[in-house]
């Protein structure tokens, strides 16, 4: 509707794949699909434990986007957190960090 689809490699649903976030196994099914190693993975995601640990798991690197400012859970350490898009390209830009 908005026209969006062309901006995406393809579209993944959980739900196909009979299993949800934050199960690592869909994080590398789309890495897979992607031809992409894991490692060479930046994941940005909102939810710590759903987005970032599933990442994580799968060997993704991790960045947490944190608006809000909440509290990290200690058991789950992103590789990055972002308050804004804006610090997001920054980071890209660094030369040292990707």
């Amino acid at each position: 509707r908005l026209g969006l689809e062309r901006r995406f490699a393809f579209i993944m649903a959980s739900a196909d794949y009979g299993m949800r976030k934050p199960h690592p196994e869909l994080f590398a099914t789309a890495a897979a699909r992607l031809g992409v190693a894991p490692a060479d993975i930046w994941f940005i995601g909102d939810s710590l434990l759903s987005d970032v640990d599933g990442a994580l798991k799968a060997g993704m690197q991790a960045v947490w986007y944190n608006p809000y400012g909440q509290p990290r859970d200690e058991d789950v350490r992103p590789t990055a957190s972002i308050a804004d898009w804006d610090r997001l390209i920054e980071m890209l830009e660094e030369p040292e960090t990707v």
